[in-house]
């Protein structure tokens, strides 16, 4: 949205006044500002025919877009904006998603002083990040995957 707060729209505008819906995306290897709006998350995850999966999850906003090179961006795909989110899930029933989970953690524990993990996910709600992402994709899944390389907390 141009200068316009949602609060502030009269029908005397136009449609170029209003921002574009925000995209959920796996975004493209770069490094990305990011927001936790509602922090880390504990969910369960349905499975057709399966029994739930358990995960936590951190859903990000994007703030800014650091850097990503316009070779990382698939044919026809837009450059990610302020306001496009993208999750990264860890399973909480594998080895492999809860040692992700705790690389995760390790920069908010330094930068809280802190190792408890629900004084740590207590405490991401609105927290911002710096993330350096690289996506990959999985021919066999048919989709892009997204992991965090680098995290520092602002």
């Amino acid at each position: 949205m141009t200068d316009h707060s949602i609060n502030k729209v009269t029908l005397d505008m136009s449609l170029d006044d209003l921002s574009d819906l925000p995209q959920y995306l796996q975004p493209p290897t770069g490094a990305y500002l990011v927001v936790l709006n509602d922090g880390i998350m504990e969910k369960d995850i349905e499975m057709e025919g399966k029994e739930p999966m358990p995960i936590f999850e951190a859903a990000m906003t994007i703030k800014t877009v650091m850097e990503v090179e316009k070779s990382a961006l698939d044919e026809d795909e837009e450059m990610p904006k302020p306001g496009d989110t993208f999750t990264q899930s860890f399973q909480r029933t594998n080895e492999f998603g809860m040692g992700a989970f705790k690389e995760f953690l390790k920069p908010i524990a330094k930068k809280l002083g802190q190792t408890n993990i629900g004084v740590l996910i207590g405490a991401s709600k609105g927290m911002e990040l710096l993330v350096v992402v690289v996506r990959t994709y999985n021919k066999a899944k048919g989709r892009n995957f997204t992991r965090i390389k680098k995290l520092e907390v602002v």
